[in-house]
């Protein structure tokens, strides 16, 4: 029986199929967040995204009464924070199919065109949109409060110890067992290639997989051409105390007594509160007469005593630090994705949206005036937002 194609369509089926072969981030991290917005989401809109909740089960006695427990639903805002598009000029006979587009053609007829004139338009533009996308994506990373290595150095981790080490902070922060990843540069990859070929060669065959270079401290490990690796210079200021006690779900951190009567904090710098963990500092901030009021990108999740100790990591006597962001390990909801097919209409638009696997691609064929030529315009709406900080380590070298 035949099927009934368009040429939008068959531009957007080979549009999110080029997506997802370039894109490793986008299908390691949470990206069904999608689902959660309405039909016709638009740049702007929000939803509440559900975090990570545990109850701890209490031991009782036999016959005895059951404690009841309340979970309690913790969430986040997730905005499609804007729309991604290319919009190129063609040749309209490269996307012709020497038939009406409104036609019944057979399977073999479309897929003999997609395999021409389609795919070497295409190929292009939606590259680009995989690159932008990926490259956004890791971008978060930067937001996670996690790091190693401990002492800031420009050396990359290339032994079995330092991934245990890894994996050790993920394992105090009480993150899956199941589903641990990392992806990294083709920087830090080519460091640990003879590690993650010996570990291979154990036995384990998880390298052959696809888009899996490799298995390390049971992390499955991949590389992207399209980590950003940040650059990140620090504030001054190394170290402080807490300034009266803090609660739980704050975003502000007041401090004195620092190191630095005039220092500063810089949107970005890494601050390891005692007793605490780690948080990171959102806006610049400069201290007066060595007080100081900060504010972090991820409220608190348990209550800081006051006195507690500050310290910046990397920062020491007053000196400012350089590093960049080299690689992430973790699970898949450290971090939310989203990217969702825009709904766009307009005559004389041959146009088509499809979403599958976490990816939206709207693909539209139109005359334009202005070019004076047919056009071929890709558009995805897209988020990225960090969704729990615990479930995920990034991995940092000194810049010299």
């Amino acid at each position: 029986m035949a099927n009934t194609f368009s040429v939008s369509d068959l531009v957007a089926a080979k549009s999110l199929e080029i997506l997802e072969g370039n894109i490793e981030a986008g299908r390691l991290f949470n990206n069904d967040i999608e689902q959660n917005f309405g039909k016709n989401p638009r740049t702007g809109d929000q939803v509440r995204v559900n975090r990570r909740q545990t109850v701890t089960p209490v031991s009782r006695a036999s016959g005895a009464a059951v404690t009841k427990q309340n979970i309690v639903e913790s969430t986040i805002p997730f905005n499609i924070q804007k729309e991604l598009d290319s919009t190129v000029p063609i040749d309209s006979q490269e996307l012709t199919l020497d038939i009406d587009p409104s036609e019944l053609i057979s399977p073999q007829r479309a897929m003999q065109f997609m395999n021409s004139n389609v795919s070497r338009v295409v190929s292009p533009v939606a590259i680009g949109m995989a690159e932008q996308l990926e490259s956004d994506l890791l971008a978060e990373v930067d937001n996670v409060p996690g790091v190693y290595p401990s002492a800031l150095s420009s050396s990359l981790p290339n032994n079995l110890s330092a991934f245990n080490a890894i994996a050790r902070q993920l394992n105090v922060n009480k993150a899956p067992m199941l589903g641990r990843f990392g992806i990294v540069t083709p920087e830090l990859y080519e460091n640990m290639a003879n590690l993650v070929n010996k570990v291979n060669e154990s036995g384990n065959s998880d390298g052959l997989r696809q888009g899996v270079v490799g298995k390390i401290s049971n992390f499955d490990i991949y590389m992207s051409q399209y980590f950003p690796q940040s650059i990140h210079t620090s504030g001054t200021i190394g170290t402080a105390v807490v300034n009266g006690a803090l609660a739980v779900g704050a975003t502000s951190i007041i401090m004195d007594g620092t190191d630095q009567a005039t220092g500063t904090f810089k949107a970005g710098d890494t601050l390891t509160i005692a007793g605490y963990g780690n948080v990171v500092v959102a806006a610049d901030a400069t201290a007066v007469a060595n007080a100081v009021t900060i504010s972090i990108k991820e409220p608190l999740r348990s209550a800081v005593a006051d006195n507690a100790a500050v310290s910046n990591y990397g920062v020491s006597g007053g000196t400012a630090v350089t590093y960049k962001t080299v690689g992430f390990f973790g699970v898949a909801d450290c971090i939310g994705f989203a990217s969702i097919a825009p709904i766009i209409q307009g005559a004389g638009v041959d146009s088509a949206s499809i979403n599958s696997n976490g990816y939206g691609i709207n693909t539209n064929i139109y005359y334009d005036g202005d070019f004076k030529s047919t056009v071929l315009s890709m558009s995805s709406l897209v988020g990225f937002k960090m969704l729990d900080g615990r479930l995920g380590v990034r991995i940092v070298q000194q810049v010299a």
